[in-house]
Order: C-alpha cells, then structure tokens, then sequence
C-alpha cells in the first residue's frame, strides 16, 4: 500500500473517521507532498512521527537539528521537550546546536534535563556532567539565560567578561591577534561570554568548569575591593586560594583601603597602588590568579586601554574600533594573548 503524507488544512470540514467524504479526500490530495519539502521538513517530521507512533520508552536521536534554520532547531527542542516529559518518555541526544537545547529548556523541562560533554583527547573521551539542578539555578538567573553561556559547550575554551562591551572589544583584539599570530584556528574555538557584572562570573565559571569547559575571565580591577568575590571567582574556577595568594592580597589591600584610594584603583588600575611593598605584592597577585584563569585589567578597566577616549561601555567600544585600537593597543593584545598561550 502506498501511504503519503501532505502539510497544510484543508479549509472543507473534516468528516468521521468511520465516514469519510469524497469531498474531504480531494481536499487532501490537493495539499503538497512531504516528499516535495526541504530536508529540514523531513527531518522534522520523521522525529515527530517516531515520538508520536512509537512505542519506545527511550529514543536516541543523532543531530536532530540538521537541515534545520536556528528558530526551527528551537521550536524542535522545546517541542520534543514537551512530548518527552508528556508520553514519560527517555531521550538521549546528541547536538552540537546551542539552539536545540534552548529549546529543550524553554519547554519548562529544565528539571528533566541533564546535559553531557563529551571532550576527546587523542583517543581518549572524557564525560563532564552538569545535573538538573545546576541547569535549573542557572535557567533561574535572567541574565545567564538570555546570555550566549551555553554556546561554551561546543567551544574548547571560554572567557567570561562583565559585559557586553567588554566581550565586543577583547573579541576583536583576539581575532586581530590571531590574524596577527597565525593562530584563526585556536582563536576560532574561544567563545567571549557577559556575566552581566562580577557579581556573576563564578556561577558562570562554576557551571562551564563543571562540564570540563577551559574557562578564563576578564575582571576590572575592582575586583579585588572585595576578598569574597575574587576568592569565589578563584575557586569556581578550580583554583585554590593559597596562603601566599591571600597575604600578597592583604599587603596591597590594607594601604589601598587605609588611604581611600580605591576610586583611583578602580580607575587607573596597578598604577595608582602606593609604591613598595604594595606595589610588589600587587604585581605577584595578579601574576597568580592570572596562572588560575582569574585575568585583572591591569589598567583599571577596559577604557584604561584609551583615556583619550571620554565615553564609556558600548560607546567606548565603538569609538575605539573605529579608531582601530583592538589593533594598535599592546596592553590589549597582552590581556588577551591569555586566551591563546596555553
């Protein structure tokens, strides 16, 4: 027997199951084929009959995004999110589309959804897990859900900045560096993500690491006016808060907050720390947590790159690469060589 299937509605009403209508019949058999649709509709539509008709308890799905245009590898994920958690059905996926497991999660099935990396050294395959709840808290926070963080899982190496600006401006001294170096490939597997303040980078960094993403960060100077947060940052991203790591921060601290001249740090950077011992300490600080991932703006923050430059965030940003600077400012490129040394 020979079954096809057609897409559309048919616009005459639609008769009994056990009373069909020439009428009706004509109608269908006007609507186009499935078998003159694109690859994506196909695709689509051979998942769906599978999940539908089946009568499996687990499906494995290989690339279900294929053919498929981002908003459709959306409505695809959040579909199959939907009818998996509906028919109490298992599915395990395989993807390389941030766009897919997007939309798994809008389907409200982030309590259901536990995400694997696979990470493969020579021969060796390495698995790095991050469980429901770690996905639900991260789902929670607004600014990491509308961020681009879970584009990280399919990039060897991510940094995570403050902003958006911040990641528009490092992105292109990277990609000049690499021009410059002849290393497209490497820079090609970074990926620069807004934490949408300091205050976010360690859930960030918590989550990437967990799911064995190599992961950096970009933090302004001010970081360090609160022990807590650089010591949280430290440690999310597996790194260790030594003794020494905490007595060099102590010896540049106390003279820093005793003189009020953290508004000058903020501002200028390591520059504007009391010479001497301070100084010393400093320097040996950011030399450290730069060794652990944690990479201080040493000019204070991203304008300090250009002081003849007034404006600020995004505006910044603009001025400076129509000025060229990603290409011209040394003290940039030596930042963010971070993402490409190792």
């Amino acid at each position: 027997m020979d079954v096809r299937l057609r897409m559309g509605k048919v616009d005459v009403p639609i008769p009994l199951f056990s009373n069909p209508t020439t009428e009706y019949a004509d109608a269908v058999a006007a609507l186009p084929s499935l078998e003159d649709q694109g690859d994506g509709v196909k695709s689509f539509l051979g998942l769906a009959l599978a999940v539908v008709t089946g009568h499996s308890q687990m499906l494995l799905i290989d690339e279900p995004e294929a053919f498929l245009h981002p908003g459709q590898a959306r409505a695809l994920g959040r579909w199959l999110g939907v009818q998996a958690k509906k028919r109490n059905i298992q599915v395990i996926v395989s993807t390389h589309n941030r766009d897919f497991v997007l939309g798994l999660l809008d389907g409200g099935a982030q309590s259901d959804v536990r995400i694997v990396r696979i990470v493969r050294n020579a021969n060796t395959n390495r698995f790095h897990e991050l469980p429901p709840s770690e996905i639900a808290a991260t789902w929670a926070d607004p600014v990491l859900r509308y961020s681009n963080v879970l584009q990280g899982l399919f990039h060897r190496r991510v940094a995570i900045c403050e902003s958006d600006a911040d990641c528009r401006f490092y992105g292109a001294v990277l990609d000049q560096l690499a021009i410059d170096t002849g290393r497209r490939s490497q820079a090609d597997d970074v990926l620069l993500v807004p934490s949408g303040g300091k205050q976010r980078v360690s859930a960030l960094a918590n989550a990437l690491r967990q799911l064995g993403v190599e992961t950096h960060t970009f933090v302004d100077f001010d970081v360090l006016n609160n022990s807590a947060t650089i010591r949280g940052i430290v440690e999310s991203l597996g790194g260790e808060w030594t003794s020494e790591i905490a007595e060099d921060f102590r010896t540049f601290v106390e003279p820093v907050q005793q003189g009020k001249l953290w508004p000058n740090v903020k501002a200028m950077g390591i520059v504007a720390i009391p010479p001497g011992e301070p100084y010393v300490a400093a320097e040996r600080l950011l030399k450290a947590l730069g060794e652990q991932g944690v990479h201080i703006v040493p000019v204070g923050e991203m304008e300090g790159f250009d002081r003849s430059n007034t404006l600020h965030g995004s505006a910044w940003v603009s001025r400076a690469l129509e000025t060229d600077l990603h290409k011209s400012s040394q003290g940039a490129k030596d930042l963010v060589e971070n993402l490409l040394s190792s």
